[in-house]
Formats: structure tokens, C-alpha cells, sequence
């Protein structure tokens, strides 16, 4: 019974020393997205069908 507690020691050994491993190297890890920045332009504008004009909102032209 004494081979069964160390095996499941070091089990729980290696484990922990990949949970570790992986931990560390994702908090040195640089960050890899990239952040993008937008400008709309949004104006009202004149729009005619039908004989009928209207107001309505337009983003970028």
C-alpha cells in the first residue's frame, strides 16, 4: 500500500509542477492582441425617393 500513496504523490507532484510551469509562461507571455481604434462620422442627410424626402442618419458619407 506504501507504492500506492507514492505513486499517487507523485502524480500530484507533476501535476502541480506543469500547472506551475504553464502558469508562469502564460504570465510572462507578451500580449498578442491588437487594439484598433474607429472614427465614424455620423450626419444627418437629406434623402429623396419618390417625391418624398427625408432626414435620416449617416455614418462615414
Amino acid at each position: 500500500m506504501a507504492s500506492s500513496s507514492s505513486d499517487l504523490l507523485m502524480k500530484a507532484l507533476l501535476l502541480s509542477c506543469i500547472a506551475l510551469l504553464a502558469l508562469s509562461d502564460a504570465a510572462v507571455a507578451p500580449p498578442t492582441g491588437i487594439t484598433r481604434h474607429y472614427k465614424f462620422d455620423i450626419q444627418m442627410a437629406n434623402a429623396t425617393r419618390l417625391c418624398h424626402t427625408k432626414s435620416i442618419v449617416t455614418v462615414n458619407g
